[in-house]
């Protein structure tokens, strides 16, 4: 992974011809030689430069309408809760509340934040994840990382134990079924 600028708080971002940032379905400075995740780049049928595979994904999550919040609007670490509160017109505390819940009970709470951080746009159209793929780093992606990674570790055995235990509860039920 190539950086200009290895973790720049605020990137500059490509910008489309009205000034607005363009970081839709056709960025403007993909890395040379690959497509935005990394792969090689595709050409469109007239040779121009081809949509991003995952370029739809990302302006999918954008048409949800859920966009972080800034400081100052409801915003506490990344946004993440004060974006949701905003879009679905609840107050940030419910949202932060319901959170820190599901952190306690398993730690989700944290890995949703930490999911919703690396995927959730910021208002000028900015993904964490998307700018990682075309090979921008930035202090909002590690933490992101970090928050998501610290508790995605813990989720794994939990997972595992609980599909273990309806497996287990599966294979009693079908030989009672069988021995009835």
């Amino acid at each position: 992974m190539t950086t200009n600028e290895p973790f720049a708080s605020e990137p500059s971002h490509p910008t489309g011809p009205n000034g607005q940032p363009s970081w839709g379905t056709a960025p403007a400075d993909p890395p040379a030689g690959s497509g935005s995740d990394g792969g090689p780049a595709s050409s469109s049928p007239d040779g121009g430069p081809a949509t991003p595979p995952a370029a739809g994904f990302f302006d999918g999550i954008r048409r949800l309408g859920i966009t972080r919040a800034d400081p100052g609007q409801g915003r506490l670490i990344a946004g993440v809760a004060g974006g949701l509160a905003r879009r679905y017109r609840l107050d940030p505390v419910l949202v932060r509340i319901a959170a820190v819940a599901l952190t306690v009970f398993g730690g989700l709470g944290i890995l949703l934040y930490g999911l919703g951080w690396l995927f959730l746009p910021h208002r000028d159209g900015r993904i964490h994840a998307q700018q990682v793929l075309a090979g921008t780093v930035t202090v909002g992606f590690v933490g992101a990382l970090l928050t998501t990674l610290a508790v995605a570790h813990h989720l794994i055995p939990v997972a595992v134990i609980a599909l273990l235990v309806w497996l287990i509860a599966r294979g009693r039920r079908a030989t009672r079924s069988a021995a009835c």
